[in-house]
């Protein structure tokens, strides 16, 4: 059995201890079934993803487990479009070598906040409207989903921002998105 079975099937014993719901109960059976892939398995092996990081709040490890295993079964009814947006812009920064930050993070999930020039082509803009509170809230989740895949990487001397680790995870999701994973030339 692999870490992450383990780690969630602990995670189902306490949950049933503590009365939890069906649904959730539900919610982390379907998470076990997605690490008896192996490519999968294989995939958040070599990102070092801890697999203890699944005993934590529900909807942070769904977010998590849903958005990685993209990489492997692409399926638009189980994609976070926020967390998709923040990867889609992590990745053309990345693609320039840059660092990348909250504000950026938070430019991506909605249309109403304004991009600078120099910045436009370093942002996936969705084509939605949301306001700050799910801005926030999504920012967060998000990048903490990203942090946890080890796609995003906090740069120690400043705030907010993230080096992009274009990992083997990263460039598995890159492929099933077919989105640019390696470094533009100018």
């Amino acid at each position: 059995m692999n870490a992450y079975i383990a780690a969630l099937e602990a995670r189902i014993v306490v949950a049933k201890e503590k009365n939890a719901s069906a649904t959730n109960i539900k919610k982390l059976e379907n998470m076990i079934k997605r690490f008896t892939n192996d490519k999968f398995v294989k995939l958040m092996t070599s990102a070092k993803v801890d697999a203890q990081r699944f005993a934590r709040a529900m909807y942070a490890s769904e977010k998590v487990v849903k958005f990685a295993h993209q990489a492997i079964v692409r399926d638009a009814s189980d994609l976070n479009e926020n967390t998709y947006a923040i990867f889609r812009t992590a990745m053309l920064h990345a693609q320039s070598s840059l660092e990348l930050t909250k504000s950026d993070c938070e430019a991506s999930l909605s249309k109403s906040r304004k991009i600078a020039d120099d910045k436009s082509a370093l942002v996936y803009q969705r084509n939605v409207t949301q306001d700050e509170s799910t801005i926030a809230a999504q920012v967060q989740t998000s990048i903490d989903a990203l942090k946890t895949l080890n796609i995003l990487v906090d740069v120690a001397d400043k705030r907010a921002t993230y080096r992009v680790n274009v990992n083997k995870l990263a460039k598995a999701l890159c492929e099933a998105f077919d989105i640019q994973s390696e470094k533009v030339d100018a």
